[in-house]
C-alpha cells in the first residue's frame, strides 16, 4: 500500500504522477523556447535566467499548488519559501537545471522536481527534454526510466567491475576538485547540469556523481538524491553528511557525492585528506 504524504489527503504515487507530468509539460515549454532566439539575463555573475525558466516554473509550481504544500522553487519570491522548514512536507523545484547549457544549447539541461518529507528526500523526477529521457524515484522502492512512449525500465546501481567512471561540473571547477581528480582513482569526465549528471548515474551510464564546496541549493539534490537512493546509491554531502530538507539555509554548502555504497565509501575516503 503506498503511504500518504503527511498533511495531505494524496498518496506518494499519485503525487509522483502529477510530478511527472508537470515536468513533461514543463519541458515541452522549454523547447519551444529553445528553439527560436531567447534573451538572456544575469541574477548574478555567471547565474543566467531566461524566460524558459520563468515559465517553467510558473508552470510547475501552479500544478502542484493542488496539494497544499509549500513550494521551493528557484525562480520564485523566496518570501514563499518560508513554510518549508516546518512543514511535514515540501517541493523542491528547479524548472531548468543547467541554464549556462541550455544558453549554449549543448543540450545537458533538465528539469527536476523533488519532494522531502521530514527533511528528506523521498520521490524525485528528473526530465531532460532534448534526449526527452526521465529518470524517477521514491522511497517506496521504485527507480525507473521512462522512455518517451512511458514505457518503464527499472533502475539498480551495481558497484562497477571495472575502473569507475566519476562526473563532475564542467563550470564549477575548484581548488579541491582539481585536487581531487589528480588522484582518485576513477575516470572523471565533465558534464553539465546537477540533472543530467544524476541521470547519467541512474542509468548506469556513469558510476558517481560529485560536487565539492558550494553545491548549488535544495533544489539541486532533491530530485537528484530521491532518485539514486532508490536506486540504490549512497548519497550524501563531502563529508558523508545526510541533507536535511528542513534546514533554514537552503544553499548546499559542503557539495554533493553519489555512488553505490562501496565506491562512496572510496570515494569519501580518497576525497577527506584532500579537503583537510
Amino acid at each position: 500500500m503506498t503511504s500518504c504524504i503527511a498533511g495531505t489527503l494524496h498518496s506518494r504515487k499519485d503525487v509522483l504522477a502529477q510530478m511527472v507530468k508537470l515536468a513533461y509539460e514543463a519541458g515541452e515549454k522549454i523547447m519551444r523556447v529553445y528553439a527560436s532566439p531567447f534573451a538572456v539575463e544575469m541574477k548574478a555573475a555567471n547565474d543566467p535566467v531566461t524566460v524558459a525558466d520563468r515559465e517553467a516554473n510558473e508552470w510547475i509550481v501552479n500544478g502542484l499548488s493542488q496539494f497544499e504544500l509549500p513550494i521551493v522553487a528557484e525562480e520564485s519570491d523566496p518570501s514563499t519559501y518560508t513554510a518549508y522548514a516546518t512543514s511535514s512536507a515540501a517541493f523542491f523545484v528547479d524548472p531548468l537545471d543547467g541554464t549556462r547549457e541550455f544558453v549554449a544549447r549543448n543540450g545537458e539541461f533538465a528539469v527536476m522536481i523533488g519532494l522531502a518529507e521530514s527533511g528528506v528526500a523521498t520521490a524525485g523526477v528528473i526530465h531532460c527534454p532534448v534526449t526527452h529521457r526521465t529518470v524517477v524515484g521514491s522511497i517506496d522502492g521504485q527507480a525507473y526510466e521512462l522512455d518517451a512512449q512511458g514505457k518503464r525500465e527499472a533502475l539498480v546501481l551495481v558497484e562497477p567491475v571495472a575502473r569507475p567512471i566519476l562526473l563532475v561540473s564542467r563550470s564549477h571547477r575548484p581548488v579541491e576538485l582539481e585536487r581531487w581528480v589528480q588522484c582518485v582513482d576513477a575516470d572523471t569526465k565533465t558534464k553539465g547540469s546537477a540533472g543530467y549528471k544524476a541521470m547519467l548515474v541512474a542509468t548506469g551510464e556513469a558510476n558517481a556523481y560529485a560536487y565539492i564546496g558550494g553545491a548549488g541549493c535544495r533544489w539541486d539534490a532533491c530530485a537528484p538524491e530521491a532518485i539514486l537512493a532508490a536506486a540504490g546509491a549512497i548519497v550524501s554531502d563531502q563529508e558523508g553528511r545526510p541533507f536535511d530538507y528542513r534546514a533554514h539555509d537552503l544553499r548546499n554548502r559542503d557539495g554533493f557525492l553519489a555512488a553505490p555504497p562501496r565506491l562512496h565509501a572510496a570515494l569519501l575516503a580518497s576525497l577527506r585528506p584532500v579537503l583537510a
